[in-house]
């Protein structure tokens, strides 16, 4: 399942449309712990998208067609921002943190770091983290995509320098109030926050020297139903005795986004005409496929009425006759109802001459729904023969999943100076999530098989009110009960200082290690409505999952080194050795340049490289199974086995490299930074389909290491007997490259009458390839993200204009049209003399710009949270005593 950051366990599911009677419904149901496979990822956001796959081809690189278009863009944005300006976001100064552990030397040029501070988030009217650094399709608020490029386990996310979890965070969980300033570090920073950071590093700092009371709330409400939020904080900061202290409260809630509430999600159909218009429905409602003499005929099973059945439409998949269809786009639900409470606290006091203890301390209680149609086996025989049925189980109700969370996050520290030139940090650290999952509901399919067989189960009318259907129904209903806990631990001394110069200029340095046992579960348990514990999960319809428990103790030195080897070149150097007590040794190493030509112009660069020891889940996940319909070339048939994924001991840390290249200029009151990447992963967890390690067998005459393939006895010798069952352990042969660039322009100005900022970001995905055996992948994607925001100030009222998009894409099928939002927000302080309040508000999405749209599969649009709900009015009253 999908976790609020993205990083945790899930399954993607992708289904293969027939072309023939007899190859009705085939899906396959993969499992992997959020890291790259051959097939593209589809669960984004918390939801499960089922989408038809296309073969991957074995050698096509996906490389813009003409690579002038990216000089030409350059240009543009470069000129755009020329002649403007920007404010959002602006490069960081030498307060940051997420880009090195010395304190004492500037970060200036060196790295790519962006930090958005307060007046930023609160422009942006944005009041969740997760909206803020994720909603906007993999890339956040104010444009910039690379550290999430690849996924939350390849970006490292800290809370004032540390890092949340190497598993599984809840950023829904992190109050907006809270925060001071969320710093972006867009290059890799392996050596200094750990082989997680191989694509960069966001660190959200918590604010720590406030004084007074703050109150707030927030409300948005979209223009059509669903979606409303509404947001309540409180803050108080002041002094005890001679120490400081702040608390604070914030509580978040968000209706669902129902499908039926938007007009490009809604179901929609003809009364008797065809499933070819149809849209948002299901041929699977209750449709029967019966074998005759000139080929495979449809009919609709049973009387096809209430309970979103659509009636008896024309020619499912293409086959003669009618079908019983199913309006899914009328139930089920776009974006998901959360709701949060957190409390946090933050204080340091001073115990001695140069000498403080310091408290950070989160609690954190989720709740997340998530509402799914009702079921369907792969396909059930015919009562009597000659054919199967495609078959809702209505009955036995809609899937509701409902996830509650807890976290706490809890650091006790001391910090000081052993010198006048060194500093020093150490502190003790734990983190607790827990998410339960009750989920319901399922069908237990041997106990329903026979209920069918027997007639107790009344296959024709599912919504039978017989009192010994209803019993079925009851008993064969299955819960899945999910337990997903993480838990680290964490002990880290640091030193940093400035003892020795170059030519007079400070060599700053920092040390230090750090103890981490990181600790993960994810157990499943199925349970009938009779009672009983099922033990097979792929006894039960219309669910998948893993279980798995492990645990990790880390010890890590580390060593960073700031050189100034001249007056215009700056040098940082870093390494990071790690011994895990489960698999053994891995090192990061990182180098930092920087050429300040003039003061004007900088040019920069950056290499890494870094060794992650493998997700918890892919070493320690116990036996999966599901049923995949496959082609079997030995017997040139095709039919249904059993496939079995498990986790494998025998995993290596994977490998990581990264190259960055950059520019910062200054054109008079415009400053540009561009900054190229690319970065390759490889000896990646990969989880290979059925139907894949079938081909490479084909292919090779041979298997991946640890792959079986068991067949029955044959039925005539000298032939193949039929494949009974595949072993598919967790493989280590996954690769990923992929290269980029960002470009960041910014300009500040003053009129008459107004005070102006321009901020414009374009994000460029040059080359993107994932490769698992011989397969390479995935399909296209939007490759240019482009966030400009305008804003202006005149005395107490500031207005901001943003403009975000991405450009279209080419599916497996069909084409992705480019999609642009637009938000507008106005900010009045001290309205009427009311001295500390503040009044906010606004327009999400402007425009009402719908989804993108692929007319080839129309029930597949490319959502962002923008998108699902629609135009959206906000308002925010802030009061500061």
């Amino acid at each position: 399942m999908v976790g609020r950051d993205g990083s945790c366990a899930f399954a993607t599911i992708d289904g293969r449309l027939p072309a023939r009677w007899d190859r009705a419904i085939e899906w396959e149901i993969q499992v992997s712990d959020g890291e790259h496979m051959h097939h593209r990822d589809y669960a984004c956001g918390n939801r499960t998208k089922i989408t038809p796959k296309r073969p991957m081809s074995r050698s096509r690189r996906f490389t813009p067609p003409r690579r002038r278009h990216l000089a030409i863009s350059f240009v543009a944005v470069f000129m755009a921002a020329a002649l403007t300006n920007p404010a959002q976001g602006g490069d960081a100064g030498a307060d940051t943190s997420v880009g090195s552990l010395i304190s004492s030397v500037p970060v200036g040029n060196l790295r790519p770091v962006t930090v958005i501070d307060r007046d930023d988030i609160a422009l942006s009217a944005m009041r969740n983290v997760w909206d803020l650094l994720r909603s906007r399709d993999d890339f956040n608020y104010f444009g910039l995509h690379r550290p999430l490029k690849l996924g939350g386990l390849r970006a490292a996310i800290l809370i004032n320098g540390r890092r949340i979890s190497d598993s599984y965070f809840d950023l829904d969980a992190l109050p907006i109030s809270a925060i001071e300033r969320i710093e972006i570090l867009s290059s890799s920073a392996v050596a200094i926050h750990g082989a997680q950071a191989i694509s960069g590093a966001i660190n959200i700092v918590l604010r720590s020297g406030f004084e007074g009371v703050e109150a707030q709330a927030h409300g948005e409400s979209p223009r059509d139903s669903g979606g409303e939020a509404g947001v309540a904080s409180a803050l108080w900061g002041g002094s005890i005795g001679a120490g400081h202290l702040i608390v604070g409260a914030d509580v978040f809630n968000r209706n669902e986004v129902r499908s039926v509430d938007r007009a490009y999600s809604r179901a929609s159909w003809t009364p008797g005409g065809s499933f070819d218009d149809a849209h948002g429905v299901s041929v699977a409602g209750n449709t029967a496929f019966v074998f005759t003499e000139q080929g495979p005929v449809a009919r609709s099973l049973g009387p096809c009425e209430g309970s979103q059945y659509t009636g008896p439409l024309s020619e499912p998949y293409g086959i003669p006759g009618e079908g019983c269809g199913f309006a899914y786009g009328n139930i089920e639900w776009n974006w998901e109802r959360r709701q949060r409470e957190t409390a946090f606290l933050m204080g340091d006091y001073p115990v001695g001459q140069d000498l403080s203890v310091y408290l950070d301390a989160r609690v954190a209680d989720s709740d997340y729904t998530s509402l799914y149609m009702a079921p369907l086996p792969d396909r059930l025989p015919l009562p009597g023969g000659g054919g199967f049925v495609l078959h809702r189980f209505v009955s036995h109700g809609d899937r509701v999943w409902r996830w509650t969370a807890q976290e706490h996050d809890i650091t006790l520290g001391v910090e000081g100076g052993l010198t006048d030139d060194i500093r020093y940090d150490a502190h003790l650290r734990s983190f607790s999530n827990d998410d339960i999952l009750q989920g319901g509901t399922f069908v237990h399919e041997p106990a329903i098989l026979e209920a069918i067989a027997a007639g107790s189960y009344d296959l024709r009318n599912p919504l039978s009110t017989d009192p010994g259907h209803l019993e079925v129904v009851r008993d064969t209903g299955v819960i899945r009960f999910v337990d997903n806990l993480t838990r680290r631990s964490e002990a880290r001394v640091a030193l940093d200082g400035s003892s020795f110069t170059i030519g007079g200029r400070p060599i700053g340095w920092a040390a230090g290690a750090e103890w981490v046992r990181e600790s993960r579960e994810w157990l499943t348990t199925y349970v009938s409505g009779a009672g009983d514990v099922i033990k097979e999960q792929s006894d039960v319809i219309g669910s998948f999952g893993v279980s798995f428990a492990g645990e990790r103790d880390s010890v890590s030195p580390f060593l960073e080194v700031s050189l100034p080897l001249h007056r215009i070149w700056d040098v940082g150097l870093a390494g990071r050795y790690s011994d895990h007590d489960d698999v053994g040794a891995t090192t990061a190493a990182q180098m930092e340049t920087v050429f300040e030509l003039s003061p004007d112009f900088a040019l920069r660069g950056n290499w890494s490289m870094a060794d992650r020891a493998p997700y918890l889940g892919g070493l320690h996940t116990a036996r999966v199974t599901s049923v995949p319909r496959i082609y079997d070339h030995a017997t040139e048939r095709r039919y249904q086995v059993e496939a079995v994924n498990f986790g494998n001991p025998d995993l290596e840390p994977d490998r990581g490299e990264s190259y960055g290249a950059g520019i910062v200029t200054k054109l008079g009151p415009v400053s540009v930074s561009a900054d190229w990447y690319w970065t390759k992963l490889s000896k990646l967890l990969t989880v290979v389909g059925a139907q894949d390690i079938i081909d490479y067998e084909h292919e090779h005459g041979t298997l991946p290491p640890g792959n079986v393939i068991h067949r029955a006895p044959p039925l005539v010798p000298g032939t193949p007997g039929l494949i009974t069952r595949i072993e598919k352990p967790i493989l280590g042969d996954g690769e990923v490259d992929i290269s980029g660039l960002n470009v960041h322009a910014h300009m500040a100005w003053s009129a008459d009458w107004a005070n102006f900022d321009l901020d414009a970001r374009w994000s460029h995905v040059q080359d993107y390839e994932e490769r698992a055996l011989d397969f390479v992948g995935p399909d296209d994607f939007a490759r240019n993200r482009l966030h400009v925001t305008l804003s202006g100030t005149r005395g107490k009222v500031t207005a901001q204009w943003s403009v975000y998009g991405t450009t279209g894409y080419r599916g497996s099928v069909g084409r992705f049209g480019s999609w642009v939002g637009h938000d507008v927000s106005v900010r009045w302080r001290n309205p009427y003399e009311f001295d500390g309040v503040e009044l906010m508000g606004g327009i999400f999405n402007v425009f009402d710009a719908e989804p993108s749209i692929n007319p080839e599969i129309p029930e597949d649009p490319d959502e962002s949270l923008d998108s699902i709900r629609g135009r959206t009015f906000f308002v925010t009253v802030k009061k500061v005593w």
